[in-house]
């Protein structure tokens, strides 16, 4: 059992797909799913840089650390990539989508590495930052630097579930709500931040937000949000995208 297995058993004994913030809330322990035969790819040395050599670009709210391509990040040095210091999403369609969950996932994001062939993000959360990287072929590092003045803003493309508020999402009608149907996120800063991690995954079809909790459910159920139920202090929301 690795800490980056993409599956997790919940109380009931089911092995099903999942990212860790959903197996962990649940008290549950990663499996191996029988259908998958995924492995994690490895990061091979090619090259080295150390702390004090590092220099950046900026793009954005993201500075390219080491000119960006083809660099892995790493701690205090070349050699130090503990697994503590972020934390994995594998299987994201894009670039933009890691930047979106480093954006809204942790608020101690301090930048994030992307493969683009494999679609592995790794959202840095190191409390010294990304002070080194190391050359690996096919994988960026860049460095988040917040949320700048001159980012544009996205255009609300949310419609409230039966008005809303105190609504709780469900899926064919009121009483159904497999924990399959979303990702959870807990600590999630706000409703806007909920919001940016439904863009990054592909399979995004709506949110449900606790503000009080910060409890952020991304829902990728295949049929959509068909429901909801009265729930206090919760609000549940469609996500309509322009590419839908």
């Amino acid at each position: 059992l690795g800490l980056h297995a993409q599956a997790c058993i919940d109380p009931a004994g089911m092995c099903f797909p999942a990212v860790q913030t959903v197996c962990d809330s649940m008290g549950g322990i990663w499996c191996t799913p029988t259908s998958s035969t995924t492995q994690e790819p490895t990061t091979s040395t090619l090259t080295t840089t150390s702390a004090e050599s590092t220099t950046s670009s900026m793009v954005g709210d993201f500075s390219a650390v080491d000119g960006g391509s083809n660099r892995a990040c790493r701690g205090s040095e070349s050699g130090d990539n503990s697994e503590s210091y972020y934390k994995l999403f594998p299987y994201l369609p894009s670039l933009e989508a890691c930047k979106d969950l480093c954006r809204a996932s942790d608020p101690r994001c301090v930048g994030i590495e992307f493969n683009m062939d494999s679609g592995r993000c790794e959202v840095w959360t190191r409390i010294g930052g990304i002070g080194a990287t190391s050359g690996v072929q096919g994988y960026q590092c860049l460095r988040f630097s917040g949320m700048s003045a001159t980012t544009s803003p996205i255009t609300d493309d949310f419609v409230v579930v039966d008005g809303g508020a105190n609504r709780a999402c469900r899926g064919a009608h009121a009483g159904d709500n497999s924990m399959s149907y979303y990702d959870l996120f807990s600590g999630t800063s706000s409703l806007a931040a909920c919001k940016d991690l439904c863009r990054a995954f592909a399979a995004c079809v709506g949110i449900e937000f606790n503000r009080g909790s910060g409890r952020c459910e991304v829902w990728t159920r295949l049929g959509g949000i068909g429901a909801s139920t009265g729930v206090e202090g919760y609000q549940c929301l469609r996500y309509e995208s322009d590419s839908y």
